[in-house]
């Protein structure tokens, strides 16, 4: 079974409201694969976006950049977590 989920845009530090989303997802994965399901769990990122351009702009560095900075920042967060990773 597949799971497919919209991840995050990532214009800027997360909120709790982000990390809940993911726990909602967590938890379905891990109740499914509890009743034997195979799960294969994939989430995109979005790291170009209107709101993306024009941050980075005001910041003065590339999109390409600032979308980095605050992926790499959300994926320490969640790591903290200790969810699972989607596997793509």
């Amino acid at each position: 079974m597949s799971i497919y989920h919209c991840g995050l845009t990532v214009q800027a530090s997360p909120i709790s409201a982000h990390i809940r989303k993911e726990v909602v997802f967590d938890v379905l994965r891990r109740w499914l694969a509890h009743r034997g399901f195979d799960v294969t769990v994939v989430a995109n990122v979005t790291d170009i976006d209107d709101k993306i351009l024009a941050k980075s702009a005001e910041a003065g560095i590339e999109w390409w950049a600032h979308a980095y900075r605050f992926r790499t920042g959300t994926a320490r967060r969640l790591l903290r977590t200790r969810m699972p990773a989607p596997h793509l």
